[in-house]
């Protein structure tokens, strides 16, 4: 049964009990009994529905958890295997392509490379059981993206330097009336 029905009933018959006695020497004395029980009741309420938020929560969190866990279909996985090795191999090509236009430091394509080898080991060491959970293919999925941006990065940063005038080409003055 819920605490704030328990609650509110019994702070009802005590309120009760008390008129009937003649436990409530005033009307002043019998508002103030009725503030303190809407006190306790409100109380009793808003501890109530914390807890109910708490569990949900955590209740959430728990589906969350089995969710990332539960390993993919046979389909789904070959589908994301081959994602992944058609993204990693994408960021070469756009590495190789900006290394040899010469538009990247020797070290920044090390950088790249860096991410990539452990994008790899992270799909590697999530599919040392033979499975991908939705969890290691997020995990994945996120190092992979990560190598990526970083190329983006760079190409965006060298091209800056390369041509100040040409990052601020797009430029438009914006016309505001009242």
């Amino acid at each position: 049964m819920n605490p704030l029905l328990i609650a509110g009933a019994t702070t009802a018959l005590s309120f009760a009990k008390d008129m009937f006695t003649g436990g409530l020497s005033s009307p002043q004395a019998a508002q103030a009994k009725a503030a303190d029980a809407a006190k306790n009741a409100a109380s009793e309420f808003s501890k109530t529905f914390e807890a109910q938020k708490t569990l949900q929560a955590q209740q959430a969190q728990a589906e969350e958890e089995a969710r990332q866990a539960r390993p993919m279909g046979v389909e789904a996985q070959t589908v994301a295997l081959e994602a992944f090795n058609a993204r990693q191999e994408n960021i070469t090509r756009r590495l190789e392509k900006t290394v040899s236009q010469g538009r990247l430091s020797p070290a920044d394509a090390e950088n790249v490379r860096n991410l990539q080898l452990a994008a790899q080991s992270t799909l590697d060491n999530a599919m040392a059981d033979g499975k991908l959970s939705f969890g290691e293919f997020r995990q994945v999925s996120t190092s992979i993206d990560q190598a990526s941006r970083q190329l983006t990065s760079y190409r965006v940063q060298q091209a800056q330097f390369a041509s100040p005038a040409a990052a601020q080409s797009n430029y438009q003055s914006v016309s505001i009336t009242a």
